[in-house]
């Protein structure tokens, strides 16, 4: 039996529209064919000849001895510049996965947040960055363009505030594709239960699990009458596994991906995806914060996946993938970026590293 190699529908339509476009360039009206013509200058079709037509066919025929030996002239070609195809392929190359979507970002001022927002609009999205960070947030904002961009004051833990970002996003650009909910903190690194404050972790689990239902109730307001949506929720490898943080932080994110699940089970009706993106330990303030390390701290706990760095834009881009077309039939899944860590226990392996 042959290998059987899954391609997309969007994937495919792209592909062939390429196809299609590089034929119309090259055959239809950016390469013309002559038999041992020059071009005419008063055909609009052909530009002016200012230099020797380049002959890429009729190169020297060698015969078996090596001695060249003539052959029929063949079709020239030249290429014909041509600015709107050149933009249009490049465009295609660099294909914008988000254009003409708009996505709501919490926690969009620093760390994860910022990365997804700069992916985003740079594949077409309106963005609207909700945080606590003002002026973080406007300088993300004022970077990226204020006719892609713009910002809100948003605390995640206050209703009103959920529900001005994304009252705030309807206003401005008319609906809301996208809803990311990303803002969150770490807490305390308490390992020792019996020195966790009850109020440090009720605070935790407001910003992190609240906040992320608060998003996923008001983003879903607006989404159930438009018939579609994702709603992408930044959970943790902490979701999946235990002793990887505080008690908080871990039962917070336990608790995002499975309200994640019941949301999806609800909100699937109405054609909205949510889904959870869980990154493993990544370089951002947050991190470097809780767990006491610099930069080659952080690095240095990248052990499984040998000569791999996870950065910011890593999960910037897992975001994009589930808030793109290209994840229509996903919903329900947590989608973890942790190269292989937490399925492997490194003190019981039988696999040698290198």
């Amino acid at each position: 039996m042959g290998s059987f190699s899954f391609v997309s529908a969007a994937a495919a339509r792209r592909r062939n529209f390429v196809i299609k476009c590089y034929k119309f360039v090259f055959y239809g009206c950016g390469m013309s064919r002559s038999r041992g013509k020059r071009w005419n200058e008063k055909s609009a079709k052909f530009r002016p000849m200012g230099q020797p037509v380049p002959q890429f066919l009729d190169a020297p025929n060698l015969g078996q001895n090596g001695s060249s030996r003539s052959v029929p002239s063949r079709p020239t070609y030249q290429m014909v510049p041509n600015s709107f195809l050149i933009l249009l392929l490049a465009k295609i190359h660099h294909q914008l996965l988000l254009e003409g979507k708009v996505a709501l970002i919490t926690g969009g001022a620093s760390g994860i947040g910022e990365f997804t927002a700069r992916v985003f609009t740079k594949h077409g999205a309106k963005v609207v960055i909700a945080d606590v960070q003002d002026d973080l947030g406007e300088s993300v904002c004022t970077d990226l363009n204020s006719s892609s961009a713009s910002f809100v004051h948003c605390d995640v833990t206050k209703e009103e505030d959920i529900e001005n970002a994304v009252n705030t996003a309807t206003s401005k650009y008319g609906k809301l594709d996208i809803m990311f909910n990303n803002a969150g903190i770490a807490g305390t690194p308490k390992p020792n239960i019996l020195d966790n404050d009850k109020a440090e972790f009720e605070q935790v689990l407001s910003v992190n699990l609240v906040g992320s239902f608060l998003g996923i109730k008001h983003a879903a307001r607006v989404m159930i009458p438009a018939g579609q949506g994702s709603i992408i929720n930044t959970a943790s490898v902490c979701s999946t596994i235990g002793g990887g943080a505080s008690h908080a932080y871990t039962s917070s994110k336990h608790g995002v991906v499975g309200l994640m699940k019941n949301a999806a089970v609800e909100l699937g009706q109405y054609g909205i995806r949510v889904n959870c993106v869980s990154p493993y330990l990544v370089a951002t303030p947050l991190a470097k914060d809780f767990f006491n390390l610099d930069d080659d701290g952080v690095h240095g706990v990248y052990s499984n996946l040998k000569g791999k760095v996870l950065r910011p834009e890593d999960i910037a881009e897992a975001a994009l993938y589930l808030g793109s077309d290209e994840s229509k039939y996903v919903s329900g899944h947590n989608l973890l970026v942790d190269g292989g860590y937490s399925i492997v226990n490194p003190r019981f392996c039988m696999f040698e590293k290198s």
